[in-house]
């Protein structure tokens, strides 16, 4: 017996609405940090997941993912 499929990480957020108002939060929340960094950004991140209760496997599936982007995006 197989186990049940895991949803979608977009699904386990609640969709387009939820992550949205989430990120939102977010965005207004780095616009105003003046030690917006690597450090800075996560640390941003961090507390507006747990402001929206963004459950702590979500959270780490999300942090893996702009992680991920670093040596991309970090000058």
């Amino acid at each position: 017996m197989q186990a049940p499929a895991k949803p979608a990480l977009y699904d386990r957020l609640g969709g387009v609405y939820n992550i949205a108002t989430v990120m939102d939060d977010f965005i207004d929340r780095i616009m105003v940090d003046p030690r917006l960094n690597a450090k800075a950004f996560m640390d941003d991140l961090k507390q507006t997941f747990d402001k929206f209760e963004v459950p702590q496997p979500e959270q780490e599936e999300l942090k893996a993912i702009v992680e991920s982007t670093k040596e991309a995006i970090v000058v």
